[in-house]
């Protein structure tokens, strides 16, 4: 959606076979392999950052903070689900958020759609998937047998695209 709206997109993934599909199948401009380079590196080549989909939070953050524009925005700041109190990471450069007059949004979907309906969401996005305008890659499983080892999968970031699990067939 970024793409058709004209901006330009940095991808980040954690493996050689996620930074391919997000070049070669979504058409991201530029992309980096978190595990295996620098995300500081990169952002000095391929940046600066105008808006930032935060889904790790954390060191990362901290990183793209460096590299955001002034009046840029932070999406979202998951930060660290995984991670117990003790072993955070405290994001060092937050007054950047001051200096640079960055916005920082939080995002729950519940919460969003309860404010501010569904934007459109659902009249424009089924349109674009079946005009082929947005890719849309599902990794689907069969049964409820199935969903522990693929929460686990999830969670480690061994599947591409959306995981939908099948309860039954109808």
């Amino acid at each position: 959606i970024a793409k058709q709206q004209g901006l330009r997109v940095l991808g980040s993934a954690g493996s050689d076979e996620k930074v391919k599909y997000l070049k070669e199948e979504l058409g991201v401009d530029a992309t980096i392999n978190y595990k295996t380079e620098d995300l500081d590196s990169f952002l000095k080549r391929e940046g600066p950052v105008d808006i930032y989909w935060d889904h790790i939070g954390g060191k990362t953050l901290e990183t793209v903070i460096d590299h955001l524009n002034p009046l840029g925005r932070i999406c979202g700041y998951i930060d660290q689900y995984n991670s117990k109190d003790n072993s955070r990471f405290g994001v060092k450069n937050l007054s950047l958020v001051n200096s640079r007059e960055l916005t920082v949004v939080g995002f729950k979907v519940d919460s969003l759609e309860d404010r501010e309906g569904d934007f459109g969401f659902f009249k424009e996005v089924p349109k674009l998937v079946k005009e082929g305008k947005l890719e849309i890659r599902e990794e689907v499983r069969h049964g409820l047998d199935s969903v522990p080892q693929f929460l686990l999968d999830v969670l480690q970031g061994k599947n591409i695209g959306k995981a939908v699990v099948i309860v039954a067939d109808e």
